[in-house]
């Protein structure tokens, strides 16, 4: 009786390392993912930022050549700016699904990766 006893004390020993050994492997694996999304987002956003910039650029450059060729700089901005609120108009009523469409496929894309 007693031999029985330690056997199944050893077994559900063996059963809680197990299962705690799962666990961590599942917390690593969450970390791991975890990882690979920020380190992608990371530089995207590095991207994105370089972008900015020179689009910040180009729309300058753009507003004072439409300025010029009106003869009144003031109107190229006013032109440059009105041709952003329509584009942003549009962005929010047709691209607003695809757009969080895209970014779930990405992450789980990056998620289900495996390396």
């Amino acid at each position: 009786m007693t031999e029985t006893n330690s056997q199944i004390d050893q077994l559900l020993q063996k059963a809680e390392a197990c299962g705690k050994t799962t666990l961590e492997l599942y917390k690593l694996k969450g970390v791991a993912g975890l990882s690979k999304v920020i380190a992608s987002y990371a530089l995207s956003i590095i991207i994105g930022i370089c972008l900015f910039i020179a689009l910040i650029f180009l729309s300058v450059g753009a507003a004072f050549w439409i300025g010029d060729a009106m003869s009144n700089t003031s109107n190229g901005f006013i032109i440059v700016s009105f041709f952003y609120v329509v584009l942003t108009f549009l962005i929010y009523q047709f691209g607003t699904t695809s757009i969080k469409r895209a970014a779930r496929n990405a992450i789980i894309s990056i998620l289900l990766k495996s390396n």
